[in-house]
């Protein structure tokens, strides 16, 4: 296992192939944030082309990806007509607002091919 902190473009450029599973956090997309939201990261995404590019990114490996955000528009209409599934997990946000959670995978990193998808979350 490695995990890096560098900007996930470089990181998928980097490390491409169907043996490679990767899990993408990137910072949530500002439409799903609520109140205002101090810069949290070292590399920020603020505007959708760079979710769009981290997004045509992701549709572009071949391995296993599992990416995790809030649900929404911009990620639901990129991934999910692509044969991307999405499981939501209930959380807490900002400021301690229940939220929930999602978990976006590609085909290959579908729990109904592999089987192997266990989500058990601890309050």
């Amino acid at each position: 296992m490695l995990i890096e902190n560098c900007p996930a473009l470089e990181l998928l450029r980097r490390y491409c192939g169907p043996e490679v599973s990767v899990f993408l956090d990137p910072p949530y997309p500002g439409e799903t944030v609520h109140g205002r939201r101090r810069a949290l990261y070292r590399f920020e995404m603020r505007d959708e082309e760079g979710h769009g590019e981290l997004l045509d990114a992701a549709c572009g490996h071949s391995g296993p990806v599992v990416l995790s955000s809030y649900r929404n528009d911009l990620y639901d209409d990129r991934l999910l007509g692509r044969g991307w599934t999405v499981h939501e997990l209930a959380a807490r946000g900002e400021h301690g607002v229940e939220r929930s959670e999602a978990l976006y995978m590609n085909a290959a990193a579908s729990p109904a091919r592999s089987g192997q998808l266990s989500l058990e979350v601890s309050p």
